[in-house]
């Protein structure tokens, strides 16, 4: 049985992903000798696990020290459901709550009475020192950095904690999470399905968006894995698990070219073979020649993911992206030209954007959309004052709610734990014309299909079908005629309902896509 107990909990129908601080932090205790099991729950609206899941965490909870969770905001009404549940079933257990929202909130996460300890910023170190607190009995408690805990009915906070240092040198254990992976590993990108692993090759981010909580938790720092260790990783997992595909979980992969050269290299000497994908910053491509662009081909890279979040010059600003739209529209001419698919994201509905700011989103979109089929786009998505980022501190000005308690958080309050609805955000003078962006337009962003063997008259629809949910979103958004508006969103719900009615046609197409490649 297991002395340590590690849960992530996923959202049924959001993309799985895999949690790879968890299993960081499993890994390490085992490294020291804790036996260690993580449980990747994936949970619906109703907040409970399966019969089959239930029975197994019951079993390891027999002679279990404590269960740690790993707690984003979204995830802080099922952990807390099941913080319960597991202290109804063993009152004496230890509840250990660390991530994004304890480290944030750890007086209001400890507050609850379910919850006996919070772990703030990276938890290996806190947890590994917890645990042995916890088997030796002496409950020197107040010793350990990063640690928040009860004591005498108080609620005390320790200093902070210092970075992971061993993080470098640090290889995760996979067969922890080995059947949860096989499972959920499917990836969709340009058409080509793929069967692909996470690697973590970095911690942390140096630049200064506003909207990141990377700062809080890791400080503006960045440490990149030997190559050497991500290489022999890979081939771990390819052993395992025999993927097609490696995506690279980090916040900024490309910020050393030197480093991407050398790893480029390595894959082709060690001839790995994979396809692979990261995350890049568009101003990282004024640097990037052509010999580099197809280094970074020629390795496998299919796919590169850029924060773009807005076409207009005085939002990046305010967000301190430190990037121009220029540059967005740069990199997806050079990924382009060497057959890298570029995907951007957007954001839209923040504070200080006009009608002006947000045209100039969709016409830059619009530009990129022309470039090639093959740029991609994730959904628009509207902006989530996520607590933490200095977005968010501003965002309390403007007169959002912050829930005061962890309760109040999970029952989400005036806050949405996904996408807010654009009437909450009291800055927003149209919120019709962000909720069509967000509803109508998204639907026309991706054209890749396209580009595949299809039937013609299927291409032909599809084209149409974006093409009628992009423009007419972007005419509602120019127009400041009423009665136009209301004839848009007639014609945008017409072509909804019509595009919603052929979803049975298109399974029969969309089908043999998934088997192309």
């Amino acid at each position: 049985m297991a002395e340590v107990v590690l849960i992530y909990i996923h959202h049924k129908g959001d993309n799985i992903i895999v949690p790879l601080g968890t299993l960081y932090i499993g890994t390490y205790l085992q490294k020291y000798g804790f036996g260690t099991r993580v449980f990747n729950f994936i949970i619906d609206g109703s907040k409970h696990i399966g019969n089959n899941d239930l029975s197994r965490l019951k079993q390891e909870l027999q002679d279990c020290l404590c269960v740690g969770f790993s707690v984003m905001t979204t995830q802080v009404a099922k952990s807390l459901a099941l913080s319960k549940l597991i202290k109804s079933i063993k009152p004496e257990i230890k509840i250990v709550w660390g991530g994004t929202h304890p480290s944030l909130f750890p007086e209001q996460t400890l507050q609850n009475e379910n919850i006996d300890f919070a772990i703030q910023r990276e938890g290996e170190k806190p947890m590994l020192e917890l645990v042995r607190e916890l088997k030796n009995k002496k409950n020197r408690f107040g010793q350990i950095k990063g640690l928040s805990f009860k004591e005498k009915n108080k609620i005390k906070h320790n200093p902070a904690q210092p970075l992971f240092e061993e993080f470098e040198g640090l290889t995760p254990d996979w067969g922890m999470i080995a059947e949860f992976v096989k499972q959920n590993r499917d990836v969709f990108i340009c058409g080509n399905s793929y069967k692909y692993v996470e690697i973590h090759t970095g911690r942390g981010c140096p630049y200064r968006c506003n909207f990141c909580i990377n700062n809080i938790v890791f400080g503006k720092t960045r440490r990149a894995r030997p190559i050497s260790s991500v290489i022999e990783e890979i081939k771990a997992v390819t052993e395992l698990f025999h993927p097609t595909l490696i995506k690279m979980r980090d916040e900024n992969f490309f910020i050393d070219r030197k480093y991407i050269e050398a790893f480029c290299d390595k894959l082709k000497e060690e001839k790995i073979g994979l396809k692979w994908v990261g995350n890049c910053r568009v101003n990282y491509f004024d640097n990037y020649d052509d010999a580099f662009m197809q280094k970074i081909k020629e390795s496998g890279c299919v796919s590169l993911a850029f924060g773009a979040e807005s076409g207009s010059r005085k939002i990046l600003g305010y967000l301190k992206k430190d990037i121009l739209p220029e540059q967005i529209y740069k990199s997806a001419e050079k990924c382009i030209k060497y057959g890298i698919m570029p995907v951007y994201s957007f954001m839209i509905g923040l504070p200080n954007e006009t009608k002006a700011d947000l045209l100039q989103t969709l016409d830059l979109i619009k530009r990129m959309k022309q470039l090639s089929n093959k740029v991609g786009f994730t959904l628009f998505q509207i902006i989530r004052p996520y607590p933490g980022g200095e977005l968010y501190v501003d965002c309390l000005k403007y007169g959002i709610y912050e829930p005061k308690t962890l309760e109040e958080w999970e029952h989400k309050s005036k806050i949405s734990l996904h996408y807010l609805d654009p009437k909450d955000l009291p800055w927003i003078k149209n919120p019709d014309e962000i909720e069509v962006v967000a509803k109508y337009a998204s639907r026309g962003l991706n054209n890749y299909l396209l580009e595949l063997n299809i039937n013609p008259a299927m291409k032909w629809i599809f084209a149409l079908r974006t093409s009628l949910f992009y423009n007419l979103s972007y005419s509602y958004v120019k127009t400041d005629n009423l009665y136009f508006k209301k004839l848009i969103k007639l014609n945008l719900c017409m072509v909804e309902a019509i595009s919603d009615l052929g979803k049975s046609v298109s399974k029969k197409f969309v089908a043999p896509l998934k088997k192309y490649k």
